[in-house]
């Protein structure tokens, strides 16, 4: 789209100042271009920067267990972080031995969904992949799942509740995390003692 925003207030370094801004192709350019839009009683901002949003695992599924369409799912994200503001955003998917949402089979669904619908994006979506360290059978497939979808931020997780472990004490919000991974809470606090 090709097009210059008038009768706005623009964001300068000095202050807010009546201004025109020109666009081509989701870019800012010096010369002026044959659309007008008239955005007057409106002010021209630059976009928010989200670096770690996990806020959008609703889209995903919006109830526990209720994943449908994935590439709706990011389309739906997308929209309302730019009914927001942001512009830029990093989505954290986990992958993790938390089952559910957070598990290895959902990060792969995940990132295969973001990556069929990269082009078709009008903000920034990069994803952050985060790591859960005690899955150490999952190094190698974890390290091509980065190089194949080509992710740009790794992060290191160790989500496990060790004070209860060592205590031998039921972990705090067990059955919340066992339900939400799909599994009961005596076969969650198993795992968890591996």
């Amino acid at each position: 789209m090709q097009c210059d925003l008038t009768g706005a207030q623009i964001l300068r370094p000095g202050g807010l100042v009546p201004d025109v801004v020109s666009l081509s192709d989701g870019v800012f350019v010096e010369t002026p271009q044959n659309r007008r839009i008239d955005l007057s009683g409106y002010w021209v901002l630059p976009g928010i920067i989200d670096l770690h949003g996990d806020g959008f695992e609703r889209h995903l599924a919006p109830r526990r267990g209720a994943v449908r369409n994935l590439g709706a799912g990011l389309v739906a994200t997308e929209a309302e972080l730019a009914a927001n503001g942001i512009t830029t955003a990093v989505l954290a998917q986990f992958y993790s031995w938390e089952g559910g949402m957070r598990s290895p089979e959902f990060a792969l669904a995940f990132l295969s969904a973001w990556s069929d619908m990269a082009g078709h994006f009008d903000t920034d979506l990069s994803v952050q992949l985060r790591f859960e360290t005690h899955m150490l059978d999952h190094y190698t497939r974890f390290y091509d799942l980065v190089c194949r979808f080509q992710v740009p931020y790794v992060v290191f997780n160790d989500h496990l509740p060790h004070r209860s472990l060592a205590a031998g004490k039921k972990p705090p919000r067990l059955t919340g995390q066992a339900l939400k991974s799909g599994r009961n809470p005596q076969e969650h606090l198993r795992l968890l003692a591996e």
